[in-house]
């Protein structure tokens, strides 16, 4: 995977947070502020994602749900009705 070309971007941080990137970076953990900046935006989107998957599996639960009653399932009649829809 390539990436593109990095771009200049200025922000302002509270104090807390400057001293926390700093500690990162002096600790070695990082090697510069803008890697702790990616390595939060990388957490960050995956949370989303999370968040995302989340949602998608709280609605398919209420879809499953709201269908009705739940009514025995047996593997053999699965996977018959999976062949014969394929």
């Amino acid at each position: 995977m390539t990436s593109s070309p990095k771009r200049p971007l200025t922000v302002s941080l509270d104090p807390a947070d400057i001293d926390r990137i700093e500690a990162a970076v002096a600790s070695g953990d990082f090697t510069s502020a803008s890697e702790v900046v990616e390595a939060a935006l990388s957490l960050w989107a995956g949370t989303n994602t999370d968040r995302d998957f989340d949602r998608r599996l709280k609605a398919a639960y209420d879809k499953g749900k709201a269908s009705g009653p739940p009514r025995e399932l047996r593997l053999p009649d699965l996977l018959r009705d999976l062949k014969s829809a394929g």
